[in-house]
């Protein structure tokens, strides 16, 4: 519309009846909402959704930890410097390891 299009309303002419089928859902009245209950309060819908964020982000931590101690398990004497500096921004990124700058680096992320 803005690009200089149109729109048209599309008439249809017939002699015969109109179906007035619709799948949308019908309006409700006053009298039809004062009896319904809800089965949670919003509030209380608005706390479990938060908390399963929390949960799912939760989750998503403890695997990569998992994987962390895994890997390092797995591969004692045969660590990659670059996998390990991925590992390390991974963790960094899910505030599972303090974020250092390269000059003050501890000594576990000076892998050469």
């Amino acid at each position: 519309m803005q690009r200089g299009g149109s729109s048209l309303d599309t008439r249809i002419l017939t002699d015969g009846d109109i179906d007035t089928f619709s799948m949308l859902p019908r309006r409700l009245h006053p009298a039809e909402l004062g009896g319904k209950r809800r089965l949670i309060t919003s509030h209380a819908a608005e706390n479990l959704f938060w908390m399963g964020r929390y949960a799912e982000r939760a989750e998503n931590q403890l695997r990569l930890s998992q994987l962390v101690l895994k890997w390092l398990e797995v591969n004692d004497g045969n660590k990659d410097p670059a996998f390990i500096r991925l590992l390390v921004q991974l963790c960094q990124q899910q505030n599972l390891l303090p974020e250092t700058d390269d000059a003050a680096a501890p000594s576990w992320r000076a892998v050469s």
